[in-house]
């Protein structure tokens, strides 16, 4: 392992405290609590995200091989670095000319789901729905999905399963199953305060779009109304959230964020409409 001292990390200090133990002998033990000290702060990816995702030459290796060590020592963190280092990889902020490297990502994100990493499961979905370093697959993106959602009540993985079946990918199109999903996946974020926010905007955005087109054309105007308000209020906490998640980073949220802003509009002259 890299010795870290004299040198200067960047990453909040909850990382950084736990990372400046790879000073000392990198036993199981030591690693697995370090592994614990990270997922007090959501984990390291979200760290570094919240950053811009940006990691000097040294951060980046100093990072890389203390997951890998974690991921080696195959203890109960094992698939959680594994899932963290593949994101990194993904997202370019740990690969040598900052560009997104999939091939190795894809690798490491099979490592964590078969470890037993929800959320390497989730991204392995992403992998396969948009060919990222294997040929396009809704089947397999939908199967992923499915996995993830029927074994935690994870709100990324209900409400991607969702979109599935809102486009019809790999199913029959099924809106009212599609708004269910995401229905549950809104209720789910609600008792998770610190829950990502692109997820939240998410999750808001697909709610407020079947509410906002749930009309009827002899709808009483108080009701029409009383919907229009609850579809904008939606609206208004996916584009709040679509800021924060663009803030740390996150800037392929600009169309979506467009799109909420767009509709709120929409509920406002609807609103007023007699």
């Amino acid at each position: 392992m890299a010795n870290a001292e004299n040198r200067t990390f960047n990453l909040p200090a909850e990382a950084l405290a736990a990372l400046s133990r790879l000073v000392e002998p990198a036993t199981k033990d030591a690693l697995d609590a370090i592994a614990e000290d990270i997922a007090t702060c959501e984990n390291l990816y979200r760290a570094i995200m919240d950053r811009g995702g940006q990691l000097s030459e040294d951060e980046a290796v100093f990072v890389k091989a203390f997951l890998e060590e974690v991921i080696s020592l195959e203890g109960e963190h094992a698939g959680d670095a594994a899932c963290t280092l593949g994101a990194l990889h993904y997202s370019g902020s740990i690969t040598p000319d900052g560009e997104p490297d999939y091939e190795r990502a894809f690798e490491l994100y099979s490592t964590g789901a078969a470890l037993g990493n929800t959320q390497a499961l989730v991204n392995l979905g992403y992998c396969h729905q948009y060919g990222r370093s294997v040929p396009v697959s809704p089947k397999d993106a939908f199967e992923c999905f499915q996995r993830a959602a029927f074994t935690t009540n994870m709100p990324e993985a209900i409400y991607k399963l969702g979109d599935m079946y809102e486009r019809g990918c790999y199913v029959e199109r099924d809106s009212k199953l599609a708004f269910g999903l995401y229905r549950k996946a809104f209720l789910l974020i609600q008792d998770n305060p610190d829950e990502a926010p692109e997820i939240k905007a998410s999750v808001c955005h697909r709610v407020a779009d079947h509410i906002a087109a749930d009309d009827t054309e002899d709808e009483p105007v108080a009701e029409r109304r009383e919907r229009l308000l609850t579809a904008l209020e939606l609206y208004q906490s996916a584009e709040r959230d679509y800021y924060r998640a663009i803030g740390a980073g996150a800037y392929y949220y600009d169309r979506r964020l467009d799109e909420v802003i767009a509709a709120e509009e929409r509920m406002r002259t609807e609103f007023l409409r007699r």
